[in-house]
């Protein structure tokens, strides 16, 4: 899980660094406002990689070269009932999404 933490707040860092440097580039104002908004955009971001896609991806992998059973091929500290919790929420939110998405467009 530990490992997970980390990889999550570096992806955070990166991306906040990313954000700041492409305002600059574009010879934009770098506010206190946009700073806080782009931070947390860069947590939720980074920990969503890191929570989500990181194993899904590291499960897909393991499966293909490895084989046998999910159980086995799940990333150190993380188990099968989390994964699938982010699997549950994360098809719910999508679904949320585009029928908001359709219901707008009517």
């Amino acid at each position: 899980m530990a490992t997970l933490i980390l990889i999550g707040a570096s992806l955070s860092i990166v991306f906040s660094v990313i954000g700041l440097y492409r305002r600059r580039s574009r010879a934009r104002r770098i506010t206190s406002g946009y700073t806080m908004e782009l931070v947390f955009a860069s947590i939720q971001l980074g920990a969503t990689l890191a929570a989500g896609v990181f194993p899904i991806v590291w499960l897909l992998l393991s499966v293909a070269r490895n084989g046998g059973p999910i159980e086995q091929n799940l990333p150190p500290g993380v188990h099968q009932d989390f994964l699938l919790g982010i699997l549950l929420v994360g098809g719910a939110a999508t679904l949320i999404y585009t029928v908001f998405n359709y219901l707008r467009n009517l």
